[in-house]
């Protein structure tokens, strides 16, 4: 499965989760309520199974940037 990284860059430091290629529109759609101010907060959950709220008022405050998630392998 394909997978984006959503990365919020804020005064207060970065913070990133990864999600599906699939739900990208829905994701788009959340942020964009947010920003708005049609949507109170969105949730996430990062890579360590973490759940954050991230309130309208912070999204509106960060630098928001989607793209594809890289798989790194070690060579064995």
């Amino acid at each position: 499965m394909e997978e984006k990284i959503i990365t919020f860059t804020h005064a207060g430091g970065v913070k990133k989760a990864s999600f599906a290629t699939s739900d990208i529109q829905s994701f788009k759609t959340s942020i964009d309520k947010c920003l708005k101010g049609e949507l109170h907060a969105i949730t996430l959950t990062d890579d360590d199974g973490v759940d954050s709220i991230y309130p309208s008022l912070y999204l509106q405050n960060c630098h928001i940037e989607i793209k594809d998630k890289l798989v790194r392998h070690r060579n064995l």
